[in-house]
């Protein structure tokens, strides 16, 4: 019970950019219940033709019961862009993930998210999906991870007009993670690809690399390089979205 009454908490305060590395905020030990961390990162970002400078505080925590097969996880973020047309813009984003450990290779998952996104003109977007999560290999500094999993979406975009969208996609993805020696950081990479189930010729890619070099205890620089690719977006929005992130993270 008190892992709901957390869970409640947290998520009712969170709200990133359109583009979050879920994956670079695991914890990848088999042996830690409960972690989670809080940054400020500040990006340049292109998108809908718009080159703009981001503000962004974000915050993820994950928990372990345990037994080490139930896995929780919660991210959220915040996100003031402004244009060189001296425009500002709001983005949120809000994540929760359960995971049942059902071997050392196989997990679980279940999922749901929610976003806005005011450069994207994307009002809002619920999304909740469930699939499967495949460790490929057990090295203690280097792993990798593919995922499969399908979710329905419902969304509301404001322009060019007014419309409300709901769809049912697929979700594919690989992993690469990275721990440096002696704990001076790690690198994650990570690839989606989410067609429709409709039309495979309407897809979203987004890849997006983030690396962590430790400072001190606890402290941490992070630079993020994230790449979004929508082939059916709203009338009048950009195809592409490029953002680079720096900014600082406090583990704890």
């Amino acid at each position: 019970m008190k892992y709901l009454l957390i869970l409640s908490l947290l998520i009712a305060f969170q709200a990133s950019a359109q583009l979050v590395n879920i994956e670079a905020q695991r914890i990848q030990s088999d042996s830690v219940r409960t972690a989670g961390n809080a940054g400020i990162h500040f990006a340049y970002q292109k998108t809908n033709g718009i080159t703009s400078a981001h503000f962004n505080a974000a915050t993820a925590f994950q928990l372990k019961s345990k037994s080490l097969r139930h896995i929780y996880l919660i991210l959220g973020s915040y996100d003031i862009a402004r244009s060189f047309k001296m425009t500002s813009n709001h983005a949120g984003f809000g994540h929760l993930r359960y995971n049942y450990k059902i071997n050392k290779w196989l997990r679980y998952e279940v999922y749901t998210q929610l976003q806005f996104n005011e450069l994207l003109s994307l009002k809002y977007r619920v999304l909740g999906g469930t699939g499967v999560r495949f460790k490929l290999n057990k090295g203690k500094l280097f792993k990798t991870y593919i995922g499969v999993s399908a979710f329905y979406e419902h969304e509301e975009v404001t322009l060019p007009e007014h419309t409300l969208n709901d769809d049912i996609r697929l979700s594919t993805y690989g992993v690469i993670s990275w721990k440096f020696p002696k704990e001076k950081g790690e690198f994650t990479s990570v690839t989606y690809y989410q067609p429709s189930t409709v039309s495979l010729a309407d897809y979203r890619i987004t890849t997006q690399n983030t690396l962590v070099l430790n400072l001190v205890k606890r402290l941490a620089f992070t630079t993020q390089f994230n790449y979004f690719i929508d082939t059916r977006p709203p009338e009048g929005i950009n195809r592409e979205v490029i953002s680079i992130e720096n900014g600082l993270r406090f583990s704890f």
